[in-house]
């Protein structure tokens, strides 16, 4: 294995870096400001090196995840706090972008989880590179702080007739996991 993921002690300046960032408070699609207790997902990083998105409220969720339309990112920085640049493989592609079909949006009951993205990292020549979805990373050997991020910003699909209609139950908005550490060797 050429990293570890852990969720265990961060050094003090890490944290003190990092004490500014978002966690209880995040935007909805129109700016607003609301809390953590009202998105109605979370997101959980497995072993395996996975993350799922998880529906935590009371309700069933519709959601969209594709990984050339609405990719889930995983958002790497330096101890530093500043953050790695991904390159966004979609940037130099043609691809339909269109969501066909209210069916699109499959339904999460309530405890229920979904995949979102698998952490894939290999070795070459003196560095690793990282592959998420369309993302892609150019590491080295080190620790990096890790959130895993979905944005939900999307809820408009075309039905079978070509009409462009709005999925009147999508949640819009940012989820985000609680930071990790990534050891990359």
């Amino acid at each position: 294995m050429i990293y570890e993921v852990s969720r265990g002690y961060l050094s003090r300046f890490s944290v003190l870096m990092f004490a500014l960032w978002p966690l209880m408070v995040v935007a909805d699609d129109k700016g607003m400001v609301m809390s953590r207790s009202s998105i109605p997902f979370k997101i959980d990083i497995e072993p395996g090196d996975k993350a799922s998105l998880v529906n935590v409220s009371t309700s069933t969720q519709y959601v969209f995840i594709d990984s050339q339309r609405q990719p889930a990112k995983l958002r790497l920085f330096h101890l530093n706090g500043n953050e790695v640049e991904a390159f966004d493989e979609r940037s130099r592609e043609k691809f339909d972008n269109t969501v066909y079909g209210k069916e699109s949006y499959v339904p999460l009951p309530p405890g229920q989880r979904l995949p979102l993205m698998k952490i894939d990292l290999h070795r070459e020549d003196g560095y690793v590179e990282g592959r998420i979805g369309p993302y892609r990373f150019v590491l080295r050997p080190g620790k990096y702080v890790a959130i895993a991020e979905w944005v939900s910003e999307r809820n408009d699909y075309l039905d079978e007739s070509g009409r462009a209609l709005k999925h009147k139950k999508v949640w819009l908005g940012t989820v985000q996991s609680e930071k990790f550490e990534l050891d990359v060797h």
